[in-house]
């Protein structure tokens, strides 16, 4: 419903998400796997008054509070025996933050659901051998630095990592898109990065 109503006010995504008061990429990566925030969901029916009354924007408090998605990863980190200080370890945020994700009113970030929804599917973590093997071609001196890296820091895992930050990297460079299109710059800031990419 809210990409149809953008379409017919003929807007962007980054201008609703601004006029609501939340990051662009934020709401981006929301829109894009259709998992929208109750507090993105509650600004957004101030603004597009249907969505109040919509079945999939609008769950039931007993459907919060037994949030599927939830009780899913909790239930997968039990029968696996991970803690909730580990999750945090491989979401590279602090224990504290992935208590408030569980937490009654909490919700889990869109980049961070897809990444831990990886780590179940995989089943464990790849286990990463000190070795040249990681698919992207390092030079000698690159590796050495790698190497170091995962000798002190095992409990890192680097692919992983890395495909949580491609993610974040293309959830960002679509929304920028968004905004350097020619047909759509009201209110924005034209950035030499942007000039430079459309001259090219």
């Amino acid at each position: 419903m809210v990409k149809e109503w953008l379409q017919c006010q003929n807007r962007k995504s980054y201008q609703l998400a601004e006029e609501i008061g939340i990051r662009p990429q934020t709401f981006y990566a929301q829109m894009s796997v259709r998992k929208i925030s109750a507090n993105t969901k509650k600004a957004l029916s101030r603004i597009i008054p249907k969505l109040a009354a919509d079945a999939d924007l609008n769950a039931s408090s007993s459907e919060k509070e037994n949030n599927p998605e939830k009780l899913k990863i909790k239930e997968w980190l039990r029968t696996h025996g991970k803690t909730r200080q580990w999750l945090a370890e491989q979401c590279r945020v602090s224990v504290r933050t992935v208590h408030t994700w569980f937490a009654f009113r909490g919700s889990i970030p869109v980049t961070q659901s897809l990444f831990i929804g990886k780590l179940m599917s995989e089943g464990e973590p790849w286990k990463i051998q000190i070795s040249n093997t990681i698919p992207v071609i390092f030079s000698e001196t690159e590796m050495s630095i790698i190497h170091k890296f995962q000798e002190r820091h095992p409990e890192i895992d680097l692919p992983m990592y890395g495909m949580h930050k491609i993610l974040e990297l293309c959830v960002n460079v679509l929304v920028q898109d968004e905004y350097s299109n020619p047909l759509q710059t009201s209110g924005f800031i034209r950035t030499p990065e942007i000039c430079t990419r459309e001259a090219e």
